[in-house]
């Protein structure tokens, strides 16, 4: 029940020219590379397309990592913002 509660807290939901989108927040601080791409790379493969990932991690290699995986995969790199060690990286699926 605590998971289903946890996972239910870090998926929020929009609308999109009337689709339902979700928006998922995916938290790899700590992680080391190449982990926080692999596990991006499994969460968007398994959404719908239009659906948006927020992307948190801290591995210094995480930024050139995700614009060369969003170039090779056609998957949308909307933005990608830094604050201190963290960089966020939001992501929509192609």
């Amino acid at each position: 029940m605590y998971q289903q509660q946890l996972l239910i807290q870090k998926v929020n939901f929009k609308f999109l020219k009337g689709d339902f989108m979700a928006t998922q927040k995916l938290d790899f601080k700590g992680m080391s590379c190449p982990m926080p791409i692999m596990k991006t790379a499994v969460a968007v493969k398994k959404a719908a397309s239009g659906d948006v990932f927020e992307v948190v991690c801290d591995d210094a290699g995480f930024e050139p990592d995700v614009m060369a995986w969003c170039k090779e995969t056609g998957n949308i790199l909307t933005s990608i913002t830094k604050s201190g060690k963290e960089t966020t990286a939001v992501i929509t699926k192609k």
